[in-house]
């Protein structure tokens, strides 16, 4: 601390602690947009989109930039993206706001740059009902978004399962296949919130990793560049529940079947299937038996569920996909409910290498 001569502190105030929106919709997108490394927002404040302005601008983790034309917004968040590389995501109001989002996103459309639109206003119920403010959004430009999504209005209490998936799908756009504009339609969300909440939820995260990536060490952007500083070391995967998942596909072959079955050594990963999985090895384990043995309510309470999923496959007929992370309420609180009960006695369904979750 630095004091002057008459004696006054120099020292800078304590920075606010964080405070969040309670709605959980606007949560699951603040908790996502850190996760997939989204941290500048180029705000344009207003009345529905304040459940997202006032809960960034405690959080030290985002770089927020106030600007009031919608317009001067986009080109603003286009600038930092084209200057920086990295993800800017855009929040703006109801009426005729998000409309003036469109010149900036269709240039980051053509350009590849990777921004986010979130777009909000009162419910999409007042469309087309002579309602001051409520503009038609529901038809996107070919030309101004890879993705447009629209989140489920949530209430305290209520599954975060589907918004997840939506925004996780949104944000995974930003950067494949050469990267891109997102939307993501917040219509609804602002309403009987309030800003109580210290921390953000623990929402599950969906990264992509593509072949390339794996491949190749190069960094020149898109999957193949800033995508794969995302790529957790192997290490990351020790000491923790690691569970391989196989559904609809064509038979292995003895190359595949091989290196699958290495990881799975590796890691002390059962290799979860269903019939038409095209997996017929020593170390499968069938999902709809496992379902059987282990119902959902209590392998959750056992903290019997995976930490990671390594999925490989289509779609899938099979009670397995339940043990996808998205489709759960949260390992990690689960795991303390564990520690209170005996440990799980493996049924007859599973090879020793269920044992590990």
């Amino acid at each position: 601390m630095v004091t002057s001569k008459t004696g006054a502190s120099n020292a800078r105030p304590p920075a606010p602690q964080p405070r969040y929106t309670t709605s959980p919709t606007v949560q699951v997108v603040l908790a996502l947009l850190k996760a997939h490394g989204v941290r500048t927002i180029v705000a344009s404040p207003g009345t529905t989109n304040s459940a997202v302005t006032a809960s960034v601008q405690t959080d030290p983790d985002f770089n927020v930039i106030s600007v009031v034309d919608e317009r001067s917004a986009g080109y603003v968040a286009l600038g930092v993206a084209a200057a920086t590389g990295e993800p800017v995501a855009l929040t703006c109001t109801g009426a005729t706001a998000s409309i003036n989002y469109l010149s900036a996103l269709t240039e980051a459309y053509y350009r590849k740059l990777p921004l986010v639109a979130l777009t909000s206003m009162d419910g999409r119920e007042t469309v087309g009902n002579l309602v001051a403010q409520s503009v038609d959004r529901s038809v996107v430009p070919n030309d101004v978004a890879r993705i447009s999504v629209k989140l489920p209005v949530l209430r305290e209490g209520d599954s975060t399962r589907e918004a997840a998936l939506l925004v996780n799908k949104a944000l995974l756009e930003l950067r494949r296949a050469g990267g891109g504009p997102v939307h993501i339609d917040l219509s609804g969300a602002h309403g009987g919130h309030t800003f109580t909440a210290r921390a953000l939820p623990d929402i599950p995260v969906v990264r992509r990793f593509t072949t390339a990536q794996l491949l190749h060490d190069d960094d020149g952007g898109g999957d193949d560049g800033a995508n794969r500083r995302a790529i957790p070391p192997a290490a990351e995967l020790l000491g923790k529940r690691v569970a391989v998942s196989v559904t609809s596909r064509q038979p292995f072959t003895g190359a595949e079947a091989a290196a699958v079955e290495r990881f799975a050594e590796a890691f002390d990963a059962p290799i979860i299937v269903d019939r038409t999985s095209g997996y017929t090895g020593p170390l499968a384990v069938h999902g709809s038996l496992l379902a059987r043995a282990w119902p959902a309510a209590e392998a959750r309470a056992r903290g019997l569920m995976p930490e990671v999923i390594v999925h490989i496959g289509q779609v899938g007929g099979s009670d397995e996909l339940r043990l996808h992370p998205a489709a759960r309420a949260g390992t990690r609180s689960a795991s303390s409910a564990a520690a209170a009960r005996p440990a799980a006695t493996p049924g007859p369904c599973c090879s020793p290498k269920a044992r590990t979750f």
